[in-house]
């Protein structure tokens, strides 16, 4: 039913000509002509919580000029948006009204990133969480698409959740018979000698 709803909800778009650029809900058939995108399992990008709605409009510009210079799939914008629909959950919650640009400050985002440390999620949906509104804050300074926005209004080195466990890596015995063959080893040339001039 879920697959007719939203195909009915294409059509629907679709016949009445609405931009797609201007809707709420992208499709990603409709964006995607050459099928590029058709292994990705996302296939609809939501921007319909993203409040107040300058907000949203940035989003959407933002997503639209990821998306045409193909810096980003719609996957990826489809994570992006989650995660920026959570910060506006979470300023809500703070009592803070996202009235302009210079609303998102960094005491704010200092109190975001304190509240997301402590969320229940793995240490890679905290990162997307924090490493995703970096990104579009960084991108809409770098254009000056939201005049007012604090110059300090991002996250920085060091501050983003990373996992610092890392599993071994370990190098197959096939390739390292290849790397110490004393065949293989004279073929590399020493740099141990000048170079001529």
């Amino acid at each position: 039913m879920r697959y007719v709803r939203h195909r009915a909800l294409d059509l629907r778009d679709r016949e009445a000509g609405t931009d797609l650029w201007a809707l709420d809900r992208w499709s990603v058939d409709q964006l995607d002509i050459d099928g590029r995108y058709a292994h990705q399992p996302r296939r609809r990008i939501y921007f319909s919580e993203i409040d107040p709605p300058w907000l949203r409009d940035l989003v959407k510009r933002w997503a639209r000029w990821r998306i045409s210079t193909a810096t980003k799939s719609p996957a990826s914008i489809s994570c992006s948006t989650s995660s920026i629909r959570r910060f506006c959950r979470f300023a809500e919650q703070e009592g803070v009204a996202l009235g302009s640009p210079a609303a998102i400050s960094r005491p704010l985002l200092e109190r975001y990133l304190v509240a997301v440390r402590g969320l229940d999620r793995s240490v890679g949906r905290k990162s997307s969480l924090i490493t995703d509104l970096k990104v579009f804050l960084d991108d809409i300074r770098l254009h000056d698409w939201a005049p007012g926005l604090p110059a300090n209004a991002t996250f920085f080195k060091g501050e983003v959740p990373r996992n610092r466990r890392h599993l071994p890596r370990f190098i197959d015995e096939f390739v390292m018979g290849q790397i110490e063959s004393e065949a293989n080893l004279d073929r590399l040339p020493d740099l141990r000698r000048g170079r001529r001039s």
